[in-house]
């Protein structure tokens, strides 16, 4: 080929993307036989997810990644299992009404946060896979085939050796007790037990939504379903945990020192860690029930009505010093419990109606955007009370129905350069 005919390559192909950060942490964690598995199998996979795209199904997975890799599939097998525990890949084979399908592939964005986590994950599948079940040398004994009734070899041919006390009983026994016996085989599928987490996987699902603003297939949904249940089945978490904390990481999602759950593998393997940080926010083991407001004359005093909406004390004390107290100051309530209970409940009300508007409304992108929550919210509406002097200060007007709150909300939309409402993310500019 002549000179003057080469040209230099341009990324506008169908080049294959992997992430360097990726195959740079296998070549500094692992000794060079580990790094050329498990950097091939990586850039194998990437090549795969490029010509088979997102949510399609792999037919034979394992033979698939052997052949991209150029690796014996035996090899292969347990750099996959490592790279699924660490969180770098995730896959499952589908199951759909009893019939297996193929399998379906996805690679998870990379967090270096998560470094020594991974190694250990990594190390401890791939050593576990490749001890030899039997040490050089030794023989496995075999033992004369029986007939169960005489206990002379039959045939007097050597085989291993197989008990027939299970089947005997079996065959021995009335019909009634055989059907006792076979009881087992009467267990739910895989697929009727998945029906009690399907929910817990929507909620992962519309949590990652509305962070990332991204679509989630079904096929995903059922794949993370499956997760769960191993995660309620396998390691003995209750469903009642793992509703607890997902309405916990809802709220506190890709907060600081918050482990960042996008799958259902991804939720089994950091559960521990999710627990811990909710230790740390001070959340309560039990989800906070709905308020509801008391409806007979003798109310409970303000602070026990705030304390319980609020059971994180850094929750409830924010409440206390930046919307009751300087609401109460502008009702001029000093000594007046009964009105002073009422306020509270009034507040607590409108907390829970502007958290629900905007949990409804604002994608994960808006959040962002718009960063003033609930309490920053209600703390700058009293402010802009204060100051409008037309108005008569009353109880009623915390309420996001109110005139004078939806004035606010009008007024406080000017801050943003599009003017969007803090609860509906609505520009309120026309044209």
């Amino acid at each position: 080929m002549k000179e003057e005919t080469l040209k230099k390559r341009k990324r506008d192909v169908a080049h294959l993307w992997a992430d360097k950060r990726v195959v740079r942490f296998f070549r500094k964690n692992f000794d060079k036989v580990d790094y050329k598995n498990l950097r091939s199998i990586y850039l194998a996979l990437c090549e795969i997810d490029s010509d088979f795209n997102e949510d399609a199904e792999i037919c034979g997975f394992a033979k698939t990644v052997a052949t991209y890799a150029g690796m014996n599939e035996g090899t292969v097998r347990p750099y996959l299992r490592a790279l699924q525990k660490a969180g770098i890949i995730d896959f499952e084979q589908q199951n759909i009404d009893g019939r297996f399908g193929g399998t379906t592939l996805s690679l998870y964005a990379w967090d270096e946060s998560e470094e020594n986590w991974m190694q250990g994950k990594i190390k401890a599948v791939i050593q576990s896979k490749m001890k030899r079940t039997r040490m050089p040398g030794e023989i496995q004994k075999n033992r004369l085939a029986e007939n169960p009734y005489t206990g002379k070899p039959v045939y007097g041919k050597t085989g291993r050796f197989k008990n027939n006390t299970k089947v005997l009983s079996i065959n021995k026994n009335s019909k009634e007790e055989r059907d006792i016996s076979l009881s087992p085989r009467n267990k739910p599928s895989i697929q009727e037990r998945n029906k009690t987490f399907i929910p817990f996987a929507n909620k992962l699902a519309d949590i990652v939504r509305s962070s990332k603003n991204i679509k989630i297939s079904q096929t995903k949904i059922n794949s993370w379903t499956n997760e769960i249940r191993k995660l309620s089945e396998t390691d003995g978490v209750t469903p009642a945990r793992i509703e607890t904390a997902l309405s916990w990481y809802e709220d506190n999602a890709y907060g600081e020192y918050i482990p960042v759950i996008e799958s259902g593998s991804s939720l089994r393997e950091k559960f521990t860690r999710l627990e811990d940080a909710m230790k740390r926010a001070g959340a309560a083991r039990s989800q906070n029930k709905p308020f509801k407001p008391f409806e007979n004359e003798h109310k409970p005093s303000p602070q026990k009505l705030i304390k319980r909406r609020f059971s994180n004390d850094v929750l409830r004390k924010a409440f206390i010093s930046n919307c009751y107290k300087p609401a109460k100051n502008l009702l001029r309530l000093n000594g007046r419990a009964k009105d002073a209970s009422a306020l509270a409940e009034a507040l607590i009300n409108l907390h829970d109606q502007i958290n629900k508007e905007q949990r409804k409304n604002l994608t994960g992108e808006l959040r962002r955007i718009l960063p003033d929550g609930p309490m920053d919210l209600m703390e700058k509406y009293i402010t802009w009370v204060e100051e409008q002097h037309w108005i008569d200060p009353h109880i009623k007007m915390f309420d996001v129905q109110d005139g004078r709150f939806a004035k606010f909300r009008r007024d406080h939309a000017k801050e943003d350069n599009q003017e969007r409402d803090p609860l509906t993310g609505k520009s309120y500019i026309r044209g």
